[in-house]
């Protein structure tokens, strides 16, 4: 409650001296060990402790009160407070140049970005960038494991359809461009009319960086595929992906193929 004999600029001071009062900011206590805990504490540099160590609860409180005693024009009393050390003793409040320093701490607090409040946007409005992010990279997601699906099944034409008109898929074994390009290159790999064995495509680590209606995504990729001693890892490498998002639908705009993990290979 403020003094009311001290009057309304004292009431400014108990204000700040609140935050500091508190036995569980005791640990943000500007003073150095072993000094006299009746000694004045520097509120100007006590204000700039607590902002750092307590930015979301302490810089703007802070910042206002020091704002309102500066624009007041009136300098706080120079009577006896109750100190913030633990044990209460009396002692007096350094004033000298107070609106001065009212004045400097309050511009640092609030020119400091990381002890300011979230940007303009709203918590609503930002989860909501947040939410259509992640639906536009489960997009994505889902555009990889389908080309999976497509090329282990052999359906070759529909794994085509994925990409742009102009689009390349670029594969160890040769590069494709347009539907039916991709189509050929990927009916060329392996020996003709043999059987090939039964095998899936998995993707792991995938890792997408959007901008806007294109993406960049980096993954890593392995084949397993049957074999007469059971299955077996058959090869392994990275994908490096641009894609492109037309008519609402993300499709490859390239695929590099990096195969690294092979019988033969060091």
């Amino acid at each position: 409650m403020p003094n009311k004999a001290i009057g309304r600029p004292s009431y400014i001071v108990v204000e700040i001296k609140v935050v500091a009062i508190n036995p569980s900011h005791k640990k943000n206590d500007t003073r150095a060990p072993g000094i006299n805990p009746t000694a004045p504490v520097n509120f100007n540099t006590f204000a700039k402790t607590q902002a750092r160590t307590k930015p979301d609860t302490r810089s703007v409180t802070i910042a206002g009160i020091m704002r309102a005693l500066n624009a007041s024009g009136v300098l706080p009393t120079n009577a006896p407070q109750r100190g913030p050390n633990t044990g209460g003793e009396y002692h007096t409040p350094p004033i000298a140049n107070f609106a001065k320093a009212a004045h400097k701490t309050a511009s640092q607090l609030t020119s400091n970005p990381c002890i300011l409040p979230s940007p303009a946007t709203d918590d609503g409005a930002w989860e909501g960038i947040m939410a259509n992010e992640e639906a536009e990279k489960n997009a994505i997601r889902e555009l990889l494991a389908t080309y999976c699906f497509h090329l282990d099944n052999d359906r070759f034409a529909e794994m085509a359809a994925l990409f742009t008109e102009d689009g390349t898929w670029d594969t160890a074994y040769g590069k494709g461009t347009g539907h039916a390009g991709i189509v050929a290159q990927a009916r060329s790999i392996g020996t003709p009319g043999a059987p090939r064995p039964r095998r899936v495509h998995l993707t792991t680590n995938i890792v997408i960086m959007l901008n806007g209606d294109t993406a960049t995504v980096e993954s890593y990729w392995t084949v397993i595929q049957n074999s007469a001693g059971g299955p077996k890892i058959g090869s392994g490498g990275a994908y490096q992906d641009q894609v492109v998002k037309q008519n609402g639908k993300w499709l490859f705009r390239y695929r590099k193929i990096d195969r690294f993990l092979a019988d033969g290979l060091m």
